[in-house]
């Protein structure tokens, strides 16, 4: 899908359509971007199909540098605004917003993107917590987290990692969090049986060298497909007790 003979928001609302079509043949949604704007019709299509579920507290799982809560400029929604344009979504619905996001850097967000995500009660581990940290502490708060929900929406922001691994984003950063860690989190986190979709954003191929980037994505791909549900879909879901 693209936005080049059309609006973000037509495209964003074509998207949520075709999630929530693949979700009601019991697939599991699999997007690939492009900007992280795709969020926002990625949670919509998900919500939309959760609608007429008893069990539809739908929780956001991020991994991610930014917050993308960022104010809209002229009314309009961009690439670093779709996670307030979740929360406004959850607020017209009368839902709840549930918002994890992991790997965030403190120079690449403003205090005014830190007073917004504690205003809207986002929870998050910065990205330097992966290296000086105690990462059995993040499983811990994380798995609190994933009790909460009934479905994960789990979105992966390639500019979360380190840029030697990941220097094809648009804002490559030098100090970020290792794939490694972040593969082992994915594991823990497909084995509760809860995550209903991904994707895994912001690959731009004219920044990137020697197709490193592009590997690690479709490394990075290939490992979260073998990770999904044998049976595909929320019928997949199973009841989780944090261990």
């Amino acid at each position: 899908m693209t936005s080049k003979y059309t609006t973000l928001e037509t495209s964003q609302d074509q998207l949520a359509m075709a999630v929530k079509r693949v979700l009601e043949l019991n697939l599991f949604p699999l997007v690939l971007g492009g900007g992280h704007e795709t969020a926002f019709g990625h949670y919509k299509g998900i919500s939309t199909f959760l609608d007429d579920k008893e069990d539809n507290k739908l929780g956001i799982l991020n991994f991610d540098a930014h917050f993308d809560l960022r104010p809209y400029e002229k009314g309009n929604g961009t690439s670093g605004t779709m996670f307030r344009q979740i929360a406004d979504y959850t607020r017209e619905k009368g839902t709840q917003y549930a918002y994890y996001v992991m790997g965030i850097q403190k120079h690449s967000n403003t205090l005014s993107l830190f007073r917004t995500a504690e205003d809207l009660g986002v929870k998050y581990v910065l990205g330097k917590n992966f290296i000086n940290g105690d990462f059995f502490e993040i499983v811990h708060e994380l798995d609190e987290y994933i009790g909460e929900q009934d479905h994960l929406y789990v979105t992966i922001c390639m500019d979360c990692f380190t840029s030697s691994y990941a220097p094809g984003v648009s804002a490559p950063q030098a100090l970020g969090i290792d794939p490694e860690k972040v593969i082992l989190l994915l594991k823990h986190v497909f084995s509760t049986g809860k995550p209903t979709s991904f994707d895994i954003c912001e690959v731009s191929p004219r920044f990137d060298h020697d197709s490193v980037t592009a590997n690690w994505h479709q490394s990075l791909c290939t490992q979260l497909c073998q990770l999904m549900p044998t049976t595909s879909g929320v019928k997949a879901n199973k009841k989780y007790i944090p261990r």
